[in-house]
C-alpha cells in the first residue's frame, strides 16, 4: 500500500490511499493520494464488479445445466423411440419365424400326405396334420397383416397371404378372410363376419364353415400337377418370409447404427458440457481465490489506515491505546520493567507561525522517521496528538529511557528541541495512570525550561520563600 501525505494547509490531517487504480491527483498534494472515503468507494466498486462476474458465472453454469438436461431428455426420447421400433421389429420377426415354422411343417405334412391312399376319414392322420398346419400358417399370415408395416414389408406379407389362399384352394382348405374381407360383410351367405378391428394379439379363428370341414374335404395330393403347384406356393411363401426376415434384419441394423450414433453424440456432448463445467469451476475457483486475496489485502490496508497516523506514518493514538495494555500484560507475565516517555517539541506553535503549517507538518514527519530509526524493533513510537509523541519501551528502566531520549535530541530536524517526561510502570498502575504520570513529568520539564527530561518521581521540588519573623 503506497502512503501519501496531503499538504492541504491543515496540520495532522494527512490522508492515506492505495495508488493503484486511483486516477485523481489533488493539486496541493505532492503525491497521489485519496481519502478513506474514496478508498471505500473504490472497494465498493470492486465488490460490484466481482458480483457481476459471479452472476455471469452463475448464468453460464445454469445454461450448462439446462444443456445437460436437454441432452438427457433427448437421449431418453431417442431411447424410447428406439426401443419402440425394436419391439415392433421383433414382433414382425417373431411372426415371420412362426410363419416359416408353420410353412416348414406344412411342407413336411404335404410330403407325408402325398404317399397316402385316398381316405375319406383320415382326420387323425397326415391329412389332419396337413389341415392344422395350413390353418396355423393362415393365422400367422393374418397376424402379420394386422401389424404396422412399411410398404416393402406389406408387399411381402401380402405375397404370403395370396400364396396361402392359393395353397388353400389347391388343398381344398377354406381360406381365412383377409383384412379387406373382414371389413366387408358378405350378404347372401350364411358365414358370420369376423370382427373388423383386430389387434396383433388377437388369435384369428376359422369361420364356422371352415371349422366344419371334415377330413373328407381334404383332397390328398395325388396328382403331380397339384403337388408341384402346392410346392411352388410353399416356396413362394418361404421366399416372402425370408425377404421379410431380411428386411427386419436390415431394420435392426439401421436401428443399432442410429442408436450407436445417437449415444456417441450424446456422450461427446456430455463430455463437452462436463469439460465446460470443469473449466467454469476452475474459473470460479480462481475468481474466489483472487477475491479472497483482495479482501485480505484490503482488510490489511484498512487496518493500517485505522492504526497509522496519517501525517507521520507511525502508530496513532488509537493503536497506542490498544497496544499499551498488551505490553503491560506481557511485562507482568515475563517480569521485566516497562517505561513510557512523552515527548513534546518545544515552541512548535511559534515554528508554525513563522515557517507555515507545511513546514510544521514536514518537521513532524521528519522527526518521527528519524526517531524511529534509532529505536529497537520491540519499541513503540506513537503520535499522541499534535506535536506530542509517546514512547513505549519494554525491558527498559527510567535511566535507560533517559539515555535513549538524549540520543534522539540531535536527530530532531530544523535544530528544534523537545521536552520529555518519563514514567516506569510499578506493576500496579493502569495504562491511563501510567500515561498520566509521564504527562505530569513532561509538564514539569516544560515548566523547568524545556529541552530537558524529567523522570516521574524525581521531579524537582520548588523552594518556598522564607518570611522573616520580627520579634514583638
Amino acid at each position: 500500500m503506497a502512503r501519501a501525505i496531503c499538504i492541504d494547509g491543515t496540520r495532522g490531517r494527512g490522508r492515506y490511499t492505495e495508488t493503484r487504480g486511483f486516477p485523481w491527483v489533488q493539486a496541493r498534494c505532492h503525491r497521489i493520494v485519496a481519502t478513506p472515503e474514496r478508498l471505500m468507494a473504490a472497494t465498493i466498486g470492486l465488490a460490484q464488479r466481482r458480483f457481476q462476474r459471479h452472476v455471469w458465472l452463475a448464468a453460464i453454469a445454469l445454461a450448462l445445466l439446462l444443456i445437460g438436461m436437454v441432452l438427457a431428455l433427448r437421449t431418453m426420447s431417442t431411447d424410447r423411440d428406439t426401443q419402440e421400433r425394436l419391439r415392433h421389429a421383433l414382433a414382425i420377426t417373431d411372426g415371420a419365424f412362426d410363419a416359416q415354422h408353420a410353412a416348414t411343417e406344412l411342407q413336411r405334412h404335404m410330403a407325408l400326405a402325398a404317399h397316402l391312399p385316398t381316405n375319406a376319414d383320415d382326420s387323425d392322420g397326415a391329412a389332419g396334420l396337413l389341415r392344422e398346419s395350413l390353418s396355423e400358417l393362415q393365422q400367422h399370415a393374418q397376424h402379420l397383416q394386422l401389424l404396422d408395416l412399411t410398404p416393402g414389408e406389406g408387399d411381402q406379407v401380402e405375397s404370403v397371404v395370396q400364396a396361402t389362399r392359393a395353397l388353400s384352394r389347391l388343398l381344398g382348405q377354406p381360406a381365412i378372410a383377409s383384412n379387406a374381407d373382414v371389413n366387408r360383410s358378405s350378404a347372401g351367405t350364411a358365414t358370420t363376419a369376423m370382427p373388423s378391428v383386430m389387434t396383433p394379439e388377437t388369435v384369428v379363428a376359422p369361420t364356422p364353415a371352415a371349422t366344419a370341414v371334415t377330413a373328407a374335404t381334404i383332397t390328398p395330393v395325388d396328382s403331380s400337377a397339384r403337388r408341384l403347384a402346392a410346392a411352388a406356393q410353399v416356396e413362394r411363401i418361404a421366399r416372402a418370409l425370408e425377404a421379410l426376415v431380411d428386411l427386419q434384419g436390415d431394420s435392426h441394423q439401421r436401428l443399432a447404427v442410429t442408436a450407436a450414433v445417437a449415444n456417441a453424440n450424446v456422450r461427446l456432448a456430455l463430455i463437452g458440457v462436463s469439460g465446460l463445467a470443469f473449466a467454469l469451476a476452475l474459473v470460479f475457483a480462481l475468481f474466489a481465490w483472487r477475491a479472497a486475496a483482495a479482501s485480505d489485502r484490503q482488510l490489511h490496508e484498512l487496518n493500517e489506515i485505522a492504526n497509522t497516523d496519517g501525517l507521520t506514518g507511525i502508530t496513532n493514538r488509537r493503536r497506542l491505546d490498544e497496544m499499551l495494555p498488551v505490553e503491560l500484560a506481557r511485562a507482568r507475565r515475563i517480569g521485566y520493567s516497562l517505561t513510557v516517555a512523552m515527548l513534546d517539541i518545544d515552541h512548535f506553535k511559534r515554528f508554525n507561525d513563522k515557517r507555515g503549517h507545511v513546514a510544521g507538518d514536514r518537521l513532524l514527519q521528519a522527526a518521527a522517521q528519524a526517531w524511529r530509526q534509532q529505536m529497537r524493533p520491540t519499541d513503540l513510537l506513537a503520535r499522541y496528538g499534535g506535536e506530542e509523541f509517546t514512547l513505549v519501551l519494554p525491558a527498559c528502566s527510567s535511566e535507560q529511557a533517559a539515555q535513549l531520549i538524549d540520543r534522539l535530541r540531535p536527530l530532531t530536524p530544523e535544530r528544534q528541541t523537545f521536552s520529555a517526561g518519563v514514567a516506569t510502570w510499578d506493576g500496579d498502575d493502569a495504562p491511563t495512570l501510567l500515561l498520566q504520570r509521564a504527562d505530569v513529568a513532561l509538564l514539569q520539564a516544560k515548566r523547568g525550561g524545556r529541552n530537558r527530561t524529567v523522570i516521574s518521581g524525581f521531579e524537582p521540588q520548588g523552594v518556598l520563600p522564607l518570611r522573616a519573623v520580627t520579634a514583638a
